[in-house]
């Protein structure tokens, strides 16, 4: 129940231990509970030592694209994709950190390409990179 109250960030050993410090569980249970989670596919290793919901550290479905701002306007930005073609983002079609969302900045994602009323759109799911 603590792996998933904190969602894709995961949690530290330690942090669980802390959480769980009311509950008398000891570090032994703890790390053999981890273990058995791990083994049946449940949890898994987000990051060294930061252990998380296996389904919330899954990618998401999507092809990496290199991404560049190029013009920002009200309500939208024109972008280009991998240096090929020109495609708008929409802000409800983003989902990752404000910080990228600049002028001529660039960065990696994992994203989605579609048209919608005969304009190339894309549909940013996760950055993976910044480049800059």
């Amino acid at each position: 129940m603590k792996l998933l109250e904190r969602g894709a960030s995961g949690s530290t050993i330690d942090q669980m231990l802390s959480d769980m410090e009311f509950e008398a569980v000891s570090i032994q249970v703890l790390k053999a509970s981890l273990g058995t989670l791990m083994k049946e596919g449940l949890v898994s290793e987000a990051a060294p030592g930061v252990y998380a919901v296996a389904s919330a550290v899954k990618k998401p479905p999507g092809r990496t694209y290199e991404v560049v701002i190029e013009e920002i306007y009200p309500g939208v930005a024109v972008v280009r994709v991998n240096d090929k073609w020109r495609a708008r983002l929409d802000p409800y079609d983003y989902n990752g950190p404000r910080s990228p969302i600049k002028k001529n900045s660039r960065f990696r994602a994992v994203a989605e390409l579609y048209r919608m009323d005969g304009k190339l759109c894309i549909r940013i799911k996760e950055v993976t990179q910044t480049l800059n």
